[in-house]
């Protein structure tokens, strides 16, 4: 049978687990904008005005709400994750619309497209993790 000490052990490493995780998405999130703005950049001069800039409007939003969750106390980051969710899938019609308009390739709208889910994925887990019940 585990002890009092044992158990409080094993509370503070969950609690550090949930913390790396949150920590994770916050970089994986900031590596992607870091392949991304470089792409942005190679768009024709009309749309890197308008689409590339709302593209990286967007990418940096999604990272100031990650940032403001990651601190935010648990019983209100529902609001802001699910924020996050919107933003994602705004993201991932921009990207679309991107790619259709023939300003990359294929292998890169899988790449980004991939990366998007993945993230979108790691902001379920952790909307999941505070959703109250």
């Amino acid at each position: 049978m585990p002890n009092l000490k044992d158990l409080a052990n094993l509370r503070h490493i969950l609690r550090n687990m949930e913390n790396l995780s949150k920590e994770n998405i916050i970089e994986n999130w900031y590596a992607f904008i870091k392949y991304l703005f470089p792409i942005i950049k190679k768009l024709p001069r009309d749309q890197k005005f308008l689409l590339g800039d709302r593209i990286q409007n967007s990418a940096l939003d999604i990272l100031n709400l990650f940032i403001r969750a990651y601190y935010t106390p648990k019983n209100k980051k529902t609001d802001i994750l699910a924020e996050i969710n919107i933003r994602l899938e705004q993201m991932r019609f921009l990207n679309r619309l991107t790619f259709e308009s023939g300003y990359y390739n294929s292998d890169r709208y899988k790449y980004i497209s991939e990366q998007l889910h993945a993230i979108g994925k790691q902001n379920g887990a952790w909307l999941k993790s505070v959703k109250p019940g």
